[in-house]
Formats: C-alpha cells, sequence, structure tokens
C-alpha cells in the first residue's frame, strides 16, 4: 500500500509518501517520547509532522477530537483510540492508503 498526502496545488491527486499503515502505527507509537503509553496533543503533532503534514497542529488537535473516547485529553497507544486516530490520518483528513 501507498500513502497518499493531499495537498492543495494537487486538489486530491496526492503526493506519495510510500507508508503502509503498519508504519503509520510505528510514527505514531513513536511519537510517544516520553514511553508512558500516552500519546498528547504534542506527541499527535510530532507524528503529523513527520507524516509531512500541512498544518500539524491543526491535525493534532482534530485526530485527538476524533480518537479521544473518554475525553482524557489523550489519545491511548493500548486500545481503540490509537486505532480511531490511525483511522482518522487514512481515512478523514489528508491521508489516503491506496495501491
Amino acid at each position: 500500500m501507498t500513502l497518499f498526502v493531499r495537498s492543495s496545488s494537487t486538489r486530491g491527486g496526492g503526493i506519495k509518501v510510500n507508508k503502509t499503515e503498519q508504519q503509520i502505527r510505528k510514527i505514531f507509537e513513536e511519537a510517544d517520547r516520553d514511553g508512558d503509553g500516552i500519546l498528547k496533543k504534542e506527541d499527535i503533532q510530532y507524528a503529523f509532522q513527520q507524516l509531512g503534514a500541512h498544518f500539524p497542529s491543526w491535525r493534532a488537535h482534530r485526530g485527538l477530537h476524533h480518537a479521544d473516547s473518554n475525553n482524557d485529553g489523550a489519545v491511548g497507544l493500548a486500545g481503540e483510540e490509537v486505532d480511531n486516530l490511525i483511522k482518522y490520518a487514512l481515512h478523514k483528513y489528508g491521508y489516503k492508503v491506496g495501491n
């Protein structure tokens, strides 16, 4: 699979980034720089920077909004919250996995 990043200049065409879903998961896991198993907004922003996102702070805010199911202001790396964050990155706001 190939990850495409949308860009306003490509109008939906995307820029090839060549990331699999597992690689995206690893980027989010590595963004947990203090190793506590919890992604705070700053960690999520760092991950989106690593993914090459435009406006990573905004993407982190929106990703947190979509993934934080228990409303604690963070995303746990174990369970459905991180899965929801990856789904957000892949399907909702700027990233797509394709062939």
